[in-house]
Order: structure tokens, then C-alpha cells, then sequence
């Protein structure tokens, strides 16, 4: 889970909506959906993987469910992938700074 992203949200929506009220700002307020039905961990990726990708002959399930690791079977042959740490390194994140400038404005 982006926690720097989900909290800039959290913090943004009731924030600013509480200042918003507290200023007499006419707006409509804003409901945001739960998004944690998509949120991952890199385990839950690599179930997320074995669920839609399992069936294929080029997946290659782990031989323990409790793991980071699941395979490919490429054209050179299979190759073992350990997920631990893929979603950090693989994370869109906004340059420090811009959610600073939203929250500004």
C-alpha cells in the first residue's frame, strides 16, 4: 500500500472539507470510494497472479502458498521471481512537493 499517497487523500478529503465547512465555503462534499479491494502487498500480488494467471502453462505456481515467489516459463527456460519488495520498486508515486502544492491552493 502507498501510505503517502492514502494518507495525502485521507488528510485532503476531510481536511480540507472540515475547513471548507468551518469557512462557510459553499461546496459539495465529496465521497470517496474504498479503494482497499485493489490495494497490495507483494504477497497478495503474487496471489493476485496465481488467481488470474494459474491456469496457464507459462505460470508457475510456488510449491508454498506462503511465499513471494512464482515462476515464468520463457522461451529460455523457467525463471524464478521472488515479488519481495516489486511493488515499492514499481510504485507511481508523485515527486515530493506536488501534494504539498495541492493542498495549498
Amino acid at each position: 500500500m502507498n501510505n503517502s499517497s492514502s494518507s495525502s487523500i485521507s488528510i485532503f478529503s476531510c481536511g480540507k472539507q472540515e475547513e471548507y465547512k468551518k469557512e462557510g465555503i459553499d461546496w459539495t462534499g465529496v465521497t470517496f470510494a474504498d479503494n482497499k479491494p485493489v490495494l497490495s502487498t507483494d504477497h497478495s500480488f503474487v496471489e493476485k497472479l496465481t488467481q488470474n494467471c494459474g491456469k496457464s502453462n507459462a505460470f508457475i505456481k510456488s510449491k508454498h502458498s506462503n511465499t513471494n515467489f512464482f515462476g515464468i516459463c520463457h522461451y529460455a527456460g523457467k525463471v524464478e521471481y521472488d515479488a519481495t519488495g516489486f511493488l515499492e520498486k514499481n510504485r507511481d508515486t508523485l515527486p515530493p512537493g506536488v501534494m504539498d502544492m495541492f493542498e495549498k491552493k
